[in-house]
């Protein structure tokens, strides 16, 4: 059975805008690469931007709420940035449950992915923007298809930084974003969870301090397995600290090729994955449904 509702050629999808503007050359691309995998993008009615967010709080819901009335089964965030933690107490999860749409994008969009699933038990991909897919490998948009007409995921390859082995629903994304979630009721279950994090452009004590805080916060406990995808323009990260606040029994992979870069292959948050690492490689399987 496929992890997700394989598409058919020629389907409507929606484009919303939950976080910053897209720049226009680079979201024009990634429509003509949407109509490229035979998919027909449907945009919401145009709204105005309202400082660094791509439209009001209301506007952006309102462009949810459009998608929803047309019973569209794919919503994909045109870019990431900020903005979509502001809307996370105004979304209807409940309807949002009912019809189930699959929700795409990756970075600020970390937030609606885990919260979708903390609230509705929604299921999203972690892959490209809209705006992002234009400088996507082919191997990502290779893979990015695959998932979406077949339904079937990658097995992703690393290097194993603690070996073991852990099963279980993955969670996360973008670390800065993810940790915003920390106390609040959009966190999704942690107990179990295979965690992934990626970042870009953090200072490496940003870094240290963002994993800190979920070591203070008793994530880091309760996961049964850490995949670590790609730290773009990071600098110099302090592991050898960073690896003091976490358990020393803690299955990790690192240098999965996910994250802000060419190379974002698609992930499926709230989708049960196997993490095995041994000796100097490991993998990050999704078992099928």
């Amino acid at each position: 059975m496929s992890a997700i509702k394989p598409l058919r050629p020629g389907e409507q999808l929606g484009v919303f805008f939950p976080s910053s503007p897209p720049p226009r050359r680079g979201f024009l691309a990634g429509l003509r690469l949407l109509e490229a995998l035979d998919l027909s993008p449907l945009l919401p009615p145009p709204s105005p931007p309202r400082r660094y967010l791509a439209a009001s709080d209301v506007d952006r819901l309102g462009q949810i709420l459009f998608l929803l009335r047309q019973k569209i089964s794919v919503f994909w965030a045109a870019r990431g940035g900020y903005g979509a933690l502001r809307l996370l107490d105004r979304l209807p999860w409940e309807l949002l449950a009912r019809q189930g749409p699959l929700l795409i994008g990756f970075s600020d969009t970390t937030a609606l992915l885990n919260a979708a699933l903390a609230k509705a038990s929604l299921k999203g991909l972690h892959a490209p923007l809209v705006a992002t897919l234009e400088i996507s490998s082919l191997e990502t948009l290779r893979a990015l298809r695959e998932v979406l007409f077949s339904g079937a995921l990658p097995t992703l390859q690393g290097s194993a930084v603690q070996e073991g082995e852990a099963r279980g629903t993955l969670i996360g994304g973008n670390l800065t974003t993810f940790v915003s979630l920390v106390g609040t009721p959009f966190i999704p279950r942690a107990e179990g969870a295979i965690l992934f994090l990626e970042e870009v452009g953090e200072a490496p004590y940003r870094v240290d301090r963002l994993f800190k805080q979920l070591h203070l916060a008793g994530i880091l406990e309760k996961i049964s397995g850490l995949a670590l995808g790609n730290f773009t323009f990071c600098g110099e990260i302090a592991w050898d600290l960073i690896l003091e606040t976490i358990p020393s029994h803690l299955p990790i992979i690192a240098g999965l090729p996910v994250g802000h870069g060419p190379w974002n292959f698609p992930l499926l948050i709230g989708h049960t994955y196997r993490l095995i690492t041994r000796g100097r490689g490991g993998f990050l399987i999704p078992e099928e449904q």
